[in-house]
């Protein structure tokens, strides 16, 4: 199911990422800023960018790719 969401992850995850910072949704649990934003990475970032990704996946390119022609007819 990843695979099938990939191109909309790499889409969606700078727009994620650039929300979190701009709108201060990070998270600093320890104090180091390298394993705070780690932490923030796995809490707040992958959770959203994997729920965008798969609602646009689901609305906007599955609906293409349905639209799409068979590329290779299946000889029997």
């Amino acid at each position: 199911k990843l695979g099938e969401i990939s191109y909309s992850i790499y889409l969606i995850h700078f727009v994620v990422v650039a929300a979190v910072i701009k709108l201060q949704w990070y998270l600093r649990p320890i104090g180091i800023a390298y394993f705070d934003a780690l932490i923030t990475t796995l809490a707040v970032v992958l959770p959203v960018v994997v729920l965008l990704s798969l609602l646009l996946y689901h609305t906007i390119e599955l609906p293409f790719l349905r639209m799409r022609p068979k590329y290779v007819e299946h000889r029997s």
